[in-house]
């Protein structure tokens, strides 16, 4: 039987300031059946998931379904809570990551 496995290894130690001035973090969870919105409780913290911090302080936001890239117009974000906006959803127990990138300065 062909069994391909992805090993991810994350740390929750602080690491180093970036010298560019971007700090990176994601928003990690599992989908379920017939489920549209996400919250804060429904982050992964044992994967370092963070919550889902307020839109209009992040440069950058990118949403991952299954690892594929989803276009913006296909979800909506608030401070705590990520909607699903497509007519069809993601399978039970599909990886969602919601990655963000913000400045410091």
């Amino acid at each position: 039987m062909f069994n391909p496995t992805i090993n991810i290894n994350i740390s929750t130690t602080e690491q180093p300031t970036p010298t560019i001035g971007l700090k990176t973090f994601q928003y990690i969870t599992l989908a379920e059946e017939n489920k549209r919105i996400y919250t804060d409780e429904d982050a992964l913290k044992q994967y370092g998931s963070s919550e889902i911090p307020n839109p209009d302080k992040i440069s950058y936001m990118y949403l991952f379904l299954n690892g594929v890239l989803q276009p913006e117009v296909l979800y909506s974000v608030t401070e705590g809570s990520l909607e699903l906006l497509s007519s069809d959803l993601p399978l039970n127990g599909t990886p969602i990551i919601l990655l963000f990138v913000a400045t410091n300065i």
